[in-house]
């Protein structure tokens, strides 16, 4: 499941984020614009129920990315910067790992030709 949660620190997102966690059950979720700092980070992940994540921060308040994965799904963080997070992922057949990247392009226009 991928999200632009526009904020995940807003009880409204939070709640949302729960509803489809519970009608969809996914075992892996990609939320973009988290708008969360990095102290905030893990007690979310934790009342969501996942425990295996890797994030990239929001810096003043802006953009942030998170992957949360539940156990038994076998993810490899390859690469995580402020637009995208990289990560191998293992599945069958286990010996042929592939890349999975999930992509939030920059909002600037001028960032974009560089991105």
């Amino acid at each position: 499941m991928a999200w632009n949660c526009r904020g995940l620190v807003r009880p409204k997102a939070i709640r949302n984020l729960r509803a489809n966690i519970r009608k969809y059950n996914p075992d892996v979720i990609f939320l973009s614009e988290t708008m969360v700092l990095d102290d905030r980070t893990i007690s979310i992940v934790n009342s969501l129920g996942f425990h295996l994540f890797v994030y990239s921060p929001a810096v003043c308040k802006k953009g942030g990315l998170l992957l949360l994965w539940r156990s038994g799904v076998e993810i490899e963080p390859v690469h995580i910067n402020s637009n995208a997070i990289s990560v191998l992922v293992y599945s069958d057949p286990s010996h042929q790992p592939w890349l999975l990247t999930y992509v939030y392009a920059p909002a600037q226009w001028n960032n974009k030709a560089s991105f």
